[in-house]
């Protein structure tokens, strides 16, 4: 699991933020109504009673007084400590929604089926070990929650609720599915099972957008699942898989597909035609090269390969000109070629652990970058061009064999957070950073705080831990927004650490 300092983190959610597409599935059930949460003021006027919340009440049983209301479409008991729903609430013919989530329930009675107009059933966390045999007569019922609970299998019987829009069954005990899942599903989200296959008849889940079977026991997929023609999103991380389908170009309309931490060594040859996708993560397999045909892809915009064993880059990948986020952290890469900094929409760049030896001097072309890392790599000089990137916010350098920095003037005014920590470093000097709020300099060899340090008026954070740095001549004045310093591993003496500690009250400092 990757983990990058708070602010590369908030410019990296920011951008994934401004690129994404509001995915809310939408019912046709009306929320506007007001929401009644206690039963006795409701029982008063139980005419107007449309919506009704009793969750977290300690409720032991359904009360009777929920027969009043004859309009009631939504009814939420989850949380409380109901062993019984009494076939009483089949009486509530208007009910549209039924939460019973986070109850210790025995039983459910077979009036259910009778509730024609239920469109939204949630049975969340209930130990349930098979599905109610009432549920499978509900008609109209549109999306069926069944997530943490101890199911082992999933019955045929589902096809039978032939308006199933949405079903969702995570955190289960299932090891297989039915070969018949009912041909109207438009999302099924299967995560964090047991399956080990997939039936070749998914294909006949024609209408399907949305197909989450992450964290299972796949070992291969069906080339069926390639034929889902309206599919949007598929997830099928955490699993086993070795190979993949050979032929994809059936799925035009995939926008978001995630194959990440599973046993690839390759990619299929003709992996194209998928002209909507948008998102690809290829993280965690074993990869040493992607696929030529990968510059088609031309609505992509977030590609993750990280942590493979890629050594070079597919030809023409710079043609990708849609890409604002590219992770290729954790290979084998050993240099950053001239061609690829002709992608001019990057955004977010991860190169580290890897072998980098030299970075294009084109590098300051891409000049819409925000966040760079280039940590943990053998880079001993960076291209001057590196300090022309004037949009970087975030820049992570750690881990290299730097001796010596020139950020040059009125350069990357932006810039948030840099990371220079274990390198090799005698001196600094960023006084042009003048929007710098965090600096690692951990780990090198300084013998002082960088030169015009004090002109860094929203500095907010100063590690600079395990150096030789022997006296710290700046004041709380000068840093009015510091709230933290490291300077522990340092050679400070004994006065100069007593007037710290009495100057900077205010500020968390480690010695």
């Amino acid at each position: 699991m990757k983990t990058y300092p708070v602010l590369m983190l908030v410019c990296v959610l920011s951008i994934l933020n401004s690129t994404a597409q509001d995915q809310t599935q939408a019912h046709t059930y009306n929320y506007t109504q007001p929401i009644y949460r206690d039963i006795k003021k409701a029982s008063k006027e139980p005419e107007k009673v449309i919506r009704l919340d009793l969750s977290n009440q300690k409720l032991s049983e359904v009360p009777g007084e929920i027969l009043l209301f004859k309009n009631l479409q939504e009814l939420n008991l989850n949380n409380n400590q109901i062993t019984l729903v009494p076939g009483k609430v089949a009486a509530l013919k208007q009910l549209k929604i039924l939460r019973l989530s986070n109850n210790p329930i025995e039983s459910f009675p077979e009036e259910l089926d009778t509730l024609d107009n239920l469109q939204i059933l949630e049975l969340k966390s209930l130990r349930l070990t098979a599905i109610p045999q009432s549920i499978f007569g509900m008609s109209n019922l549109r999306t069926l929650q069944l997530d943490n609970n101890l199911l082992t299998q999933l019955s045929d019987s589902i096809a039978l609720l032939e308006n199933l829009r949405e079903l969702s069954i995570t955190h289960n005990r299932l090891d297989s599915l039915p070969q018949t899942l009912g041909n109207g599903l438009e999302i099924l989200i299967l995560s964090h099972n047991r399956i080990k296959n997939i039936p070749k008849k998914i294909q006949q889940l024609t209408q399907l957008k949305k197909l989450w079977i992450d964290y299972n026991q796949l070992q291969t997929l069906p080339d069926e699942i390639t034929r889902l023609e309206k599919i949007q999103e598929m997830y099928i991380a955490h699993n086993q898989l070795k190979q993949l389908p050979d032929d994809w170009k059936k799925l035009k309309s995939i926008e978001k597909l995630d194959i990440s931490y599973n046993l690839l060594s390759s990619m299929p040859a003709n992996f194209k035609s998928m002209a909507k996708l948008n998102n690809l993560n290829l993280e965690h397999n074993q990869l040493n090269s992607l696929p030529e045909t990968l510059h088609t892809l031309a609505g992509l915009q977030y590609l993750d390969v990280s942590d493979n064993a890629l050594s070079t880059l597919p030809q023409n990948l710079e043609k990708l000109q849609n890409l604002v986020f590219l992770d290729l952290g954790q290979n084998q890469l050993e240099s950053w070629e001239s061609r690829l900094c002709l992608l001019h929409s990057l955004k977010v760049l991860y190169l580290g652990r890897n072998k980098i030896q030299a970075l294009s001097p084109d590098f300051g072309r891409m000049a819409e970058l925000t966040v760079l890392d280039l940590s943990d790599n053998q880079l001993s000089e960076l291209p001057p061009s590196l300090w022309l990137l004037k949009n970087l916010k975030a820049l992570v350098i750690k881990k290299n064999q730097l001796k010596t920095l020139d950020f040059g003037q009125e350069l990357m005014k932006y810039l948030y957070s840099l990371d220079l920590s274990h390198n090799q470093l005698r001196s600094l000097d960023f006084s042009s950073l003048v929007e710098l709020r965090s600096v690692f300099m951990g780990n090198n060899q300084l013998s002082e705080l960088p030169q015009n340090i004090k002109m860094l008026k929203h500095l907010q954070e100063i590690y600079v831990e395990n150096n030789q740095i022997t006296a710290i001549d700046i004041s709380s004045d000068e840093l009015p927004e510091l709230e933290k310093i490291n300077l522990q591993g340092n050679a400070l003496q004994k006065d100069n650490i007593d007037k710290i500690r009495k100057d900077f009250l205010k500020v968390s400092v480690i010695f």
